[in-house]
């Protein structure tokens, strides 16, 4: 018997942010491009949404995944054109 209980889809979305964030190389830049995104200041972005309980609101939270996505394909491009 499997008494393993299943995250939420909030609780998996939040868990697929800490992950990409973490691999972001630049966070305080990258908490400015959100801070334009949503018109807020990046210093609430910081606190609130990227740290200790990651309380990124649900109706954000698809958004902030595809722009952590696309930064860190841009991330992994740039290294690529530095090693040629």
């Amino acid at each position: 018997m499997n008494n393993s209980i299943k995250p939420t889809k909030e609780q998996e979305m939040i868990q697929n942010i800490k992950k990409l964030y973490s691999e972001i190389n630049n966070q305080k830049e990258f908490c400015l491009l959100l801070s334009k995104e949503f018109e807020l200041k990046p210093n609430s972005i910081r606190s609130n949404w990227l740290s200790t309980y990651y309380s990124v609101p649900d109706k954000f939270q698809a958004r902030v995944v595809e722009i952590l996505q696309k930064t860190i394909k841009q991330q992994n491009n740039r290294k690529k054109m530095k090693s040629v």
